[in-house]
């Protein structure tokens, strides 16, 4: 087992020696080889991967500390004041393997990406976001970093001024998002077969509680792999009454879970006197390239 451990130790050294290098030799001019790119990439591939898996054992250890008992204690010692919020049960587990950054601005708006860097030198990448409302500074980033393709749904406002600055790379129609079709809704499979995508690389959600049956239908509907590589989404607690709220959330989450979401970033959304009512998550999807784990 020792042995085993010292040889695990050594491949991640010799993997980091060989990124550096690599970063070092491209400050300074120094071509490489069509053989030295691909040692390099396959390298970064292993380093990328032993992170998601190292990321994944965090997730498994944590997720044994959620339990009913859990739930019961939260609805006995809020009344007691011992200063609990739902929020305390469902925190991040899984980091991100690449930089986490925030996108958008401070405050209401802004969200939680990884890996914005890779998504940035990235080709044909599209960005799916529903709700938009009057703030948008989390699409205009996206815009002005990176090459992709942003498509913008809200069945309540008019199209955001960021059509007129990036009319090639930017689509608006006051359609929302929901679990079932009709004039003013479609479901995300609908969307995507509408639009002639397979795969969104970031998948915002900011749609004033309607989050809750769209992410099950979502499941639903795409069962075996989930079509984004990242979730950010802001989910509402406050149309549920405060006994039902931590069961609805753990059903929530073990349905997002099974389809191999992993949640890396949480952040309170405290705008208004509603405390705790609402909060930013921000998700990777580990069945699917770039976060997907190749050992599971």
């Amino acid at each position: 087992m020792m042995q085993v451990c010292k040889l695990i130790i050594l491949s991640l050294v010799c993997t980091s020696i060989t990124l550096f290098l690599a970063v070092k030799l491209n400050m300074f001019g120094v071509t490489t080889t069509n053989s030295d790119n691909k040692h390099i990439e396959n390298s970064w591939d292993i380093f990328i991967n032993s992170r998601l898996e190292k990321a994944e054992a965090n997730w498994l250890r944590s997720n044994k500390r959620r339990s009913i008992a859990d739930a019961k204690k939260y609805l006995s010692d809020t009344v007691n004041g011992d200063g609990l919020t739902i929020w305390d049960f469902f925190y991040p587990s899984f980091d991100c393997p690449y930089t986490e950054e925030r996108i958008g601005r401070t405050g209401d708006g802004g969200k939680w990406v990884c890996g914005f860097q890779e998504l940035a030198s990235k080709r044909n990448c599209v960005v799916y976001s529903f709700g938009v409302g009057g703030e948008t500074t989390f699409e205009e980033e996206i815009l002005e970093r990176t090459d992709c393709l942003v498509r913008m749904y809200d069945p309540t406002v008019s199209a955001p001024l960021l059509t007129q600055k990036y009319p090639n790379r930017t689509i608006f129609e006051p359609i929302g998002i929901s679990d079932v079709k009709d004039d003013d809704l479609n479901t995300l499979r609908g969307f995507l077969e509408k639009n002639g995508d397979t795969v969104v690389d970031i998948l915002k959600i900011d749609v004033e509680g309607v989050e809750w049956k769209t992410l099950e239908q979502i499941v639903q509907d795409f069962a075996n792999k989930l079509p984004f590589a990242q979730l950010q989404i802001e989910i509402h607690m406050d149309h549920l009454a405060e006994d039902v709220r931590v069961a609805a959330l753990r059903q929530l989450w073990q349905i997002l879970e099974d389809a191999g979401l992993r949640l890396f970033h949480m952040e309170l959304n405290v705008v208004t006197f509603q405390l705790y009512m609402f909060s930013e998550f921000s998700f990777l999807n580990t069945k699917l390239d770039p976060f997907r784990i190749k050992s599971v």
